[in-house]
């Protein structure tokens, strides 16, 4: 109605006319509340009424126009639409265009001399009486598939074939549209004929209803009102159109979405929460229903869910600035514990909907000032924590022979599901500038991205997607282990990480790192194509060269402790305590156990058992937090101060007991 009055050469030379067939008693307002609702007795007493309001406003039109005006009348969804053009000197012409149920008073007019014209669009409950009474030019669009066909196509082409207007009739069938409640296949059964509608305001008028025809854009336009309400923070009617919209269209999954955001802002916080799992039934990893969800249900105290969610949201695609804003608001209202883990997450090693890696409660995957993506927390971690356990994409022997483990490489790989290479293939190869591994994509991205993983003593190397995003730090605040009787690759936290924090491993492991000054540890991580940028290769120059001898100092310890004699025991564990503290000041949180676990040794052979205890107690503190109580290395250390009573080389040297601690 709208379009008409605002189309044309001429803008004044249309009037539309409505008035309202259903009396404000939308149908919508029935059939999703009531489950009682009776839809035919509902349409049969409007259709009726619609007759008699039909009745009186062609009068009150003829009244009125009649001098000076042609009256263009339109039935469309149970309201009727008048539009009035002035036809100058050839007098007045009136149309008539009847919608659903309003087809029955276009045929009724088109039996008068009053009408030169008529549109149905589509033929709903007409029958094969009102078809005989038509007298004038008719067009017929009609839906290519129907809700509500009523089987009657024969009868209906017998009955246009034997008609006296039958050449008056043009039909319009579109395959692609879906109408509720048009008759299938009347294109099928009135043919083609010549064009007719040669008025310029039939053309129009033509046009506006291809775009209503279909109950998808009917559903669109709603969806448009409701986006103009909610711009304007009317979220009530905002969610009214987003309803309307969902009745006319289930399918489509922005309208759940967008009714979701009008419930947040009316703080409906269960009715979002519905409606966000509906958009992501119907669109699965939607970024924005994963935000929202996880608004409504954090408000709802359903914290994991929350957490689950937001997580969800940043691995596909979200803003990691957000992701960062609403953990901090779970945070600051204190409804996140921020309290050491004492247990594997929950969601640990559970496949995401989003890119099939595993789920963590605590990190998400985003773009990384260093280039490339990274790890980052979004909650707060302690020394110990479990960050990530996430199973390969797959295992590989790692043979002397580098050829056939090339081999073992591609093989897994042409095994691997689609879902699966996609993964594998979106992660970095640092090897293509270099002919190392003769251009071979395959095997340099595995190079790139593999971990050793001992498996019942023999060496392999497992490609975990996620665990592959942690970048490299010369002063890392989380460690990586594989844990073989669970299949895992495992990541704790080595230290507190706050909230926005990236999360760090190193990618040369042991001395090789802590015990090696800068040039070297950067000669070594040239076969990963960067040039390292943490916080210990970015020293100034003065604290860069404290820092090189720090590290050259640890190493010369550890190569040093078994060259002490027997009567430099108490040096040996003085050098021990040294390498420790150097080890803190640079800021180097792992490892330690490979100098604790000397000194439970070292003070066995004097029969010092409560310095033994000690420093066995350490060894395995620091293993239970870099490996987790049930790995391999923790559940060996957990017996070291009984193993070590058993030990061939306990006792035989002179007892002598040390208060050397840390």
């Amino acid at each position: 109605m709208d379009y008409v009055a605002s189309h044309g050469e001429c803008i004044d030379s249309y009037l539309v006319l409505g008035p309202d067939c259903f009396e404000g008693d939308p149908i919508y307002k029935h059939q999703c509340a009531e489950a009682e609702f009776d839809r035919l007795k509902w349409i049969t007493d409007k259709r009726k009424r619609a007759t008699e309001l039909v009745a009186k406003l062609v009068k009150a039109a003829k009244d009125k126009y009649d001098t000076f005006f042609g009256l263009v009348y339109n039935i469309l969804n149970g309201l009727v639409h008048r539009c009035v053009t002035n036809v100058g000197a050839e007098g007045i012409q009136y149309t008539a265009v009847g919608y659903c149920f309003g087809a029955p008073d276009v045929v009724s007019l088109l039996a008068s001399d009053w009408l030169a014209a008529g549109v149905i669009a589509p033929p709903t409950f007409l029958t094969e009486d009102d078809l005989h009474k038509v007298k004038k030019p008719l067009r017929l669009p009609c839906a290519g598939r129907s809700f509500f066909s009523v089987g009657r196509s024969s009868q209906d082409k017998a009955c246009l074939q034997k008609s006296t207007f039958s050449r008056a009739l043009n039909t319009d069938s579109r395959n692609a549209v879906i109408q509720g409640h048009a008759r299938a296949n009347l294109s099928a059964i009135l043919g083609d004929s010549a064009p007719f509608f040669q008025a310029r305001h039939v053309h129009v008028l033509g046009d506006a209803y291809k775009q209503t025809e279909t109950m998808a854009a009917a559903a669109r336009f709603a969806k448009e009102k409701g986006n103009i309400a909610y711009k304007t923070k009317d979220y009530v009617s905002a969610r009214d159109h987003y309803t309307n919209a969902i009745r006319l269209d289930p399918s489509e999954y922005t309208y759940s979405l967008n009714r979701s955001m009008a419930n947040v802002k009316l703080e409906k916080w269960c009715e979002a929460e519905q409606d966000a799992t509906t958009a992501l039934t119907l669109a699965p990893g939607n970024s924005k229903a994963y935000f929202w969800r996880n608004v409504a249900r954090r408000e709802q105290g359903n914290l994991l869910g929350s957490l689950k969610d937001i997580t969800a949201h940043a691995d596909a695609g979200g803003s990691f600035e957000i992701v960062l804003d609403e953990i901090s608001k779970i945070v600051a209202a204190g409804k996140l514990s921020t309290t050491p883990t004492t247990h594997e997450p929950e969601l640990q090693d559970t496949p995401v909907a989003v890119d099939g890696g595993p789920k963590s409660s605590g990190f998400v995957i985003a773009e990384s000032e260093r280039k490339g993506m990274g790890a980052f927390a979004i909650q707060v971690f302690h020394r110990g924590d479990l960050v990530l356990a996430e199973r390969p994409l797959y295992m590989v022997d790692n043979p002397d022979d580098g050829m056939k483990h090339q081999a073992n490489v591609e093989v897994a790989v042409r095994n691997l599901s689609e879902t699966e290479l996609k993964e594998f293939l979106s992660l970095r190869n640092a090897h293509t500038r270099t002919q190392r591994f003769y251009g071979n994509a395959i095997v340099g991205t595995h190079s790139t991205n593999a971990f050793a993983a001992s498996d019942n003593g023999r060496e392999k190397s497992v490609l975990c997607v996620r665990a592959s995003r942690f970048n490299h730090s010369c002063v890392p605040n989380a460690t990586y282990s594989w844990h073989a009787s669970s299949g895992q690759l495992r990541i704790y936290a080595l230290r507190d990480v706050a909230v926005g924090e990236e999360l760090f491993v190193t990618y040369i492991r042991g001395r090789n790192v802590y015990g090696s000054p800068r040039e070297v540890r950067q000669s070594r991580l040239k076969t990963y194509g960067f040039t390292c940028a943490c916080p210990a290769c970015t020293l100034p120059e003065a604290e860069q060269v404290i820092s090189d001898r720090r590290r050259m100092e640890i190493k010369e310890i550890w190569e040093s402790v078994p060259r002490y004699g027997p009567n430099r025991t108490a040096d040996r564990l003085r050098a021990i305590v040294r390498a420790m503290h150097l080890l803190q000041e640079e800021g180097y949180a792992a490892d330690a156990d490979d100098f604790t676990n000397d000194a439970a040794g070292i003070c066995a052979c004097h029969s010092d058992w409560d310095s033994v205890d000690y420093w066995a107690k350490k060894t395995y503190e620091t293993r239970v937090a870099e490996y987790g109580e049930d790995g391999r290395w923790a559940v060996d250390a957990q017996s070291l101060h009984l193993q070590l009573r058993k030990h061939p080389q306990a006792g035989t040297q002179r007892k002598e007991i040390f208060t050397i601690r840390l």
